[in-house]
């Protein structure tokens, strides 16, 4: 079973939620609003519901952040690829995730279509980010990518060259 800390690792990799830099672990709503000085960029996910928040400073209020992903799920991710290889299949999960939003954004009125073409960038994104991670993990393991190169003259076992 994943711990707590690489499901957090796993969250900040894949920037689940976005912009955040550190995710703090308390134990309830007590407890988050205990904190005198909450930092910025920093998540609090609450131990006895699971929910995650941010405390927006020029509001001076705590807001519940949207996740991608729960934690269940990255959890078993891990669980399967471990940390690292989890990553693409991570994107591969958000990407189905964003599916059903593009209709009902779409679909939603005449405006809709602004707001339709930026999920589709935000589903591209997510795409070439899988892709890339997909990549990087085909070189960690070894595996060829399927890139070459030509090289000028080779030597091989002695001879000439002109």
């Amino acid at each position: 079973m994943a711990l707590q800390t690489d499901i957090t690792e796993l969250r900040l990799r894949i920037k689940d939620p976005l912009g955040v830099i550190a995710i703090v672990s308390v134990a309830d709503a007590t407890a988050r609003l205990a904190v005198t000085s909450p930092a910025r960029q920093t998540t609090y996910k609450q131990l006895d519901t699971g929910d995650y928040w941010i405390y927006d400073a020029d509001l001076a209020a705590w807001e519940a952040v949207n996740v991608l992903l729960s934690d269940t799920r990255l959890g078993l991710l891990i669980d399967l690829y471990g940390v690292v290889e989890a990553i693409p299949h991570v994107y591969k999960e958000i990407v189905r995730e964003l599916g059903p939003r593009l209709s009902i954004v779409r679909t939603a009125d005449g405006a809709g279509s602004t707001e339709y073409t930026n999920l589709l960038a935000m589903y591209d994104y997510y795409k070439k980010l899988t892709s890339e991670a997909e990549e990087e993990a085909a070189v960690d393991a070894g595996t060829s990518t399927g890139r070459y190169f030509r090289t000028h003259r080779p030597h091989i076992a002695g001879g000439m060259h002109g």
